[in-house]
């Protein structure tokens, strides 16, 4: 995949400090590390992503850029090994889910938000509307101001996740079945 098909490619060196830098707390404040930083799915544009991720002894924390519907989100998911972002993790109640065993939960910081009535506090709005106009604006927003976006949601991490952050995954089924009940997301 080149930049010249997705520009996006040419501005992630430009996200991974900007995450960085705005993200410092994880690791000043919360006993986070840097894990990674890594581009995921380019073989397919409407896949790819760029994902920085942080660990601490109990939860891992990927803030990423999925490129094709204009989203920068933050996942905060339980660790089974504090070394290890895991590849597999229930952010829906679905079927697929409901017989597996020691399923490791995930959730998103824009669900935290929606959930808790704070949804107008992010830049970036319409998560869970995939159409093509809202995409193009959300993307639109990113290129004028991914500084500003990433400012806002290392604010509502800290404002809104500090039991997350302090590794408190007792919420993630209740935010799960909301997720579930109330949110259509990539």
């Amino acid at each position: 995949m080149t930049v010249k098909a997705f520009p996006e490619l040419a501005e992630v060196p430009k996200f991974f400090k900007l995450v960085e830098d705005n993200f410092s707390f994880l690791i000043d404040a919360y006993g986070y590390h840097l894990h990674d930083t890594s581009l995921s799915d380019v073989e397919d544009i409407r896949e790819a992503t760029a994902n920085v991720i942080y660990l601490n002894k109990s939860v891992g924390i990927k803030i990423y850029w999925y490129f094709s519907p204009g989203l920068i989100d933050v996942d905060f998911v339980e660790l089974a090994d504090q070394n290890t972002y895991p590849d597999h993790v229930k952010y829906y109640e679905t079927e697929f889910w409901r017989n597996k065993i020691n399923v490791l939960q995930g959730v998103s910081l824009s669900t935290v938000m929606s959930m808790l009535g704070y949804s107008n506090e992010l830049i970036l709005k319409d998560y869970s509307n995939l159409m093509p106009s809202k995409c193009r604006k959300r993307a639109k927003i990113i290129q004028e101001n991914m500084q500003g976006v990433l400012e806002g949601l290392a604010k509502s991490t800290q404002t809104h996740t500090s039991s997350i952050l302090n590794g408190d995954s007792s919420r993630f089924s209740e935010i799960i079945h909301y997720r579930t009940i109330n949110m259509t997301f990539p």
